[in-house]
């Protein structure tokens, strides 16, 4: 960590050479500067806050309407003589595909994240991971994309056809996606899991993507709970993913609302309905309950809490994603009303 700069040595090294400087220069932006849209600004403070790719504690927000200042704001509680961190560049993406984004800024991450997954390599759950990335990559993104447009408004609700096609390769998807999910260590820490399920976190949003698709077609045969029951476990999985690598980021934010939503909305289908939830449960939630507190695992069998429990649990943290990245409190935001302001609040970071 840098707490000042040498002037002295450094003046005498800017009157010797002209070329010097604008080397200097060049590197002192590139590393430390912040785009600003079309701008690159240069703060003294932040630029002394070293990089991670998923243990970070603060997010950074340009005031613009205060002459560009930077606030830096606390995710969490941070204990006393903590390092702070924050991400130079999108988190996104094997240990591999980040240390490419560092090596380019001439360093190479060593970051909680990334040691772990250098850990897992040679491991039976990297080996899996890398299959099922390999399988998306080779076989079902390729298949997706043949399926037809991606977009959301584009979709027919008439169109039984393409459900049919969809719901098809989401099995493929699901399958794929268990496989991981048996190699992962009931050891390690919430985090860690996190980190894990990042690593196949493309095949997760394929399959939502699948669930919507079949969503609107209303003709289809799938029933509405089976499609909800699907949904949570893949929101349950991307929203673990991110809120170890991201809290506070759009991604994070927009999926837990969702994940929340589709939780009240399961919880409005009949009893029957929530029977099928209930014994699909093992299957469809096998890593994300496994690390909640709403169950009991006794020996092959699991007894889960009420679904409202687990609402309950949703809301309090997807209140505190939203209180935390917005500075508002939970009244202001008032999740599971009708005037709540989630979505409002949500929209502003794609402005």
């Amino acid at each position: 960590m840098v707490d000042s700069l040498p002037l002295t040595r450094l003046d005498a090294r800017l009157e010797n050479s002209a070329v010097f400087t604008s080397k200097l220069i060049n590197v002192i932006v590139s590393r430390n500067a912040f785009d600003v849209g079309d701008r690159c600004l240069l703060y003294g403070l932040p630029a002394m806050m070293n990089h991670s790719c998923g243990a970070k504690q603060t997010t950074a927000h340009i005031l613009a309407k205060l002459g560009d200042a930077m606030l830096v704001r606390a995710e969490r509680d941070i204990n006393a003589g903590e390092e702070l961190f924050h991400s130079y560049f999108p988190v996104s993406g094997s240990v591999r595909t980040r240390r490419s984004r560092s090596a380019a800024m001439d360093f190479e991450c060593a970051c909680e994240r990334c040691s772990f997954e250098c850990r897992l390599q040679g491991t039976a759950a990297a080996a899996v991971t890398t299959a099922a990335s390999d399988e998306f990559a080779t076989r079902l993104q390729p298949k997706l994309l043949g399926l037809g447009s991606l977009d959301s408004s584009a979709l027919r609700t008439d169109d039984v056809e393409s459900a049919d096609r969809h719901w098809a390769l989401l099995q493929d998807i699901q399958q794929t996606l268990r496989s991981v999910s048996v190699y992962y260590d009931p050891n390690w820490a919430d985090k860690e899991v996190g980190w894990y399920l990042h690593l196949v976190l493309p095949l997760s949003t394929a399959g939502l993507w699948c669930c919507h698709v079949c969503y609107k077609s209303r003709g289809t045969e799938y029933d509405r709970a089976s499609l909800l029951t699907v949904r949570c476990e893949l929101l349950f999985q991307v929203v673990l993913a991110w809120e170890h690598t991201d809290l506070h980021g759009y991604d994070h934010l927009k999926n837990i609302h969702l994940l929340l939503a589709n939780l009240n909305e399961l919880d409005s289908c009949s009893a029957n309905d929530l029977m099928a939830w209930k014994c699909t449960l093992r299957n469809t939630l096998a890593i994300a309950m496994e690390k909640s507190e709403h169950h009991k695992l006794d020996g092959d069998r699991w007894e889960v809490v009420d679904i409202r429990d687990l609402i309950a649990s949703t809301t309090e943290r997807c209140e505190l994603a939203y209180c935390r990245r917005f500075g508002v409190d939970r009244h202001f935001l008032g999740l599971g009303t009708s005037c709540s302001r989630a979505a409002g609040l949500l929209q502003t970071l794609k402005l």
